[in-house]
């Protein structure tokens, strides 16, 4: 069988969104990043991890285009959208 890791630790977490590791444990304890308490470690489970990220970049690609619709382009915008075609699946 596969050794697969089904969790996180912040530090990973961090390293993987290009921030520090404090911002993470900001956003842990504000209950931003799903997370499962173990004694005192924070870990974070793989699937609910990615199933956060993909609805942050889904919403960051609205509010660009919601922006795009009052008028303000941006490039920023035009490639979070681009990325969201990359990406969906059609589900």
């Amino acid at each position: 069988m596969e050794n697969v890791r089904r969790v996180l630790r912040p530090i990973e977490v961090a390293r993987e969104l290009g921030c520090c590791r404090k911002t993470v444990y900001a956003m842990l304890k504000a209950n931003k990043i799903p997370y499962v308490k173990l004694g005192d470690m924070y870990a974070i489970p793989v699937a609910a991890f990615e199933k956060w990220l993909l609805e942050c970049g889904k919403s960051r690609v609205a509010k660009c285009q919601q922006k795009e619709r009052a008028g303000v382009v941006s490039d920023t915008a035009a490639r979070l959208r681009q990325n969201e075609r990359k990406t969906d699946t059609g589900c």
